[in-house]
């Protein structure tokens, strides 16, 4: 039963990610690219933003700024 709790889990993981992916932040859209190459190119830069968000988000919130507040921020 442990293994299943922690699947389930991993599953809510998965959907979190790919919700905070198609978010404004991230914006991962339906892309139409006919290479290999090119697709795992795009699945990497949108993997590796969301590591970035997530990682941005768990470190701002002691100081109650969000993501995009403090990019916008950085960027301005």
């Amino acid at each position: 039963m442990d293994i299943i709790h922690r699947r389930y889990k991993d599953l809510a993981n998965v959907e979190w990610a790919f919700r905070t992916m198609k978010s404004d932040t991230i914006e991962l859209r339906p892309i139409h690219v006919r290479k290999k190459s090119r697709t795992r190119s795009h699945v990497f830069i949108a993997m590796l933003s969301y590591i970035i968000e997530k990682h941005l988000r768990e470190k701002w919130k002691n100081i109650d700024i969000t993501v995009e507040e403090g990019i916008h921020e950085l960027s301005s």
